[in-house]
Order: structure tokens, then sequence, then C-alpha cells
């Protein structure tokens, strides 16, 4: 799905939609790309599936590009294959949204570069690498939703640069490098802010690191600026009877993490 341009739409209800498979040749393809001011409309049972390498779910790039709607499913297998990317002030608005990611350095959502914006209500995550991220002064609203991380060195929430900011409640968040036949994992965070970016956990959220690691941080504030705030929100540390243990919260470099009751 392809609408690209000021007044250019495209409606799918219903729809199954799915690229290539697999390849070492095709590259950067997407299931809906929404580009220069066109809107892409999602309705109930859409689905979209991507099989390469660099093949986006959902693309909004460019201001006034959107994407929006309810009720679809969108899967991507390839490597560095994110279900949503937004960038260049695009925004993607979904409710009721399914979101897989199986292939490595793969992320659920990333919103990327100022203006750029993703909204999601009433969702599922399960991402390869990591669930949501905001770079560059991108931002990302999340509201009564789940998301799993798979992978060793995984990231839950991630917000980096000034301006980047991800917002989060009644949201349950789980690493569990386990799932992928991990042991040991190392290097991941649940939820890091770093070189200025601001992470907000609201009321009815959770963070769970499942498994045994090394190196890692439920939460992880990095650099001037970097900010994360958590109100109401469940945090939970490694498995009884691990060897090695996540450390709760890490702030460095001028960092700050706030915790409060609501």
């Amino acid at each position: 799905l392809h609408a690209s341009g000021a007044g250019s739409q495209v409606h799918a209800s219903g729809a199954t939609i799915s690229t290539a498979v697999n390849n070492t040749v095709t590259r950067h393809n997407y299931g809906a790309i929404a580009q220069d001011g066109g809107l892409i409309d999602l309705g109930n049972n859409t689905r979209i599936t991507t099989n390469q390498s660099q093949g986006f779910g959902l693309v909004a790039t460019g201001s006034g590009s959107i994407v929006q709607g309810s009720g679809a499913t969108v899967t991507t297998t390839g490597f560095e294959s994110d279900a949503i990317a937004v960038d260049a002030g695009g925004k993607v608005a979904l409710s009721n949204i399914s979101l897989l990611t199986t292939g490595s350095s793969s992320r659920g959502a990333l919103s990327r570069g100022a203006g750029s914006r993703i909204e999601l209500t009433q969702f599922d995550i399960k991402a390869k690498r990591t669930g949501a991220s905001a770079t560059d002064g991108g931002s990302i609203s999340l509201g009564n939703g789940a998301v799993l991380v798979s992978s060793s060195g995984g990231f839950g929430f991630s917000a980096q640069g000034s301006g980047s900011r991800v917002a989060a409640e009644g949201v349950a968040l789980t690493i569990d490098p386990e799932r992928s036949g991990t042991t040991l994992a190392y290097n991941g965070t649940g939820v890091q802010a770093i070189d200025g970016g601001q992470v907000t956990i609201g009321s009815g959220s959770s963070i769970t690191l499942n498994g045994s690691f090394q190196n890692d941080y439920l939460l992880h504030a990095s650099g001037t600026g970097s900010v994360i705030d958590i109100a109401d929100t469940t945090l939970v540390s490694g498995r009884e009877g691990s060897t090695f243990s996540p450390v709760g919260a890490r702030a460095n470099a001028g960092g700050r993490i706030n915790f409060s009751e609501g």
C-alpha cells in the first residue's frame, strides 16, 4: 500500500498484504507507506506481512503523512525490519493493533526526528530487539497494552537524544530472552533514556526482566537532560534462583530517575 502526496488516500479493511520472501537482494520494502502528506487508513482484520531484510511493516514519512486505523495485524520476519517506522514528521495512530517482529535487530515501533509521532492504544507488541524507540526528537505514546522483547541485549523502551520522548500508561513490559533460547542475557535494559531523552511510565504499568542477566538494568538514565519518571509502576528484576540479576535503577553522567506514587 502506498499513499504519496497531500490528498492521496488508501483505505484497506479486511485486506491481506504480503511482500516477497526473504532473500539477500530485496531490501527496503514496505507493507504500507504514507509519504509526503499521504494517508493510509487500516480497518479491522487487515493483515500486513513483510518477509525480507529491512522490510518495514508500516511507514509514515514526511510532515502530514498519516497511517491510522484499528484492528490490524503487522508482522515482519526479516533482519532490521521494524513493524512501525515513522520519520520526518510523519504520524502513526492505531488502536487494537498487534505487532510482531521475528528478525534480529528489529523494533516494534520507531519514531525518528522532530515532529514524528506514534500513538498506540490497546496494543500488543512482540519484538526481537526493541519494543519502542524514539530518537532524534521523535515521540511515542503507549496506552493499555503489552510489550514483550525476547532477545539478549534487547530494550523495552528507549528515548535517545534531546526532545525524544516515550510515554506509557497501563502497559506491561517484559524482557524475556529465555523465549529465544538464551540462558544468560547481556547488556539489555527495560527502560533507557540517554543523551537527553525522556521516558515517562505511568499508572498501572509494570516492568519485568525475566531470567538471568549480566550487565543489564531495569531502568537506565545516562547523560545530561536524560530523565525517567516512574509512577505507580511494578518493577520485577530477574528470576528466583538465577545466578545473575539485573541492576534495578542506574543514573549516570547527569541522568535522573524519579519515582513517585502517582
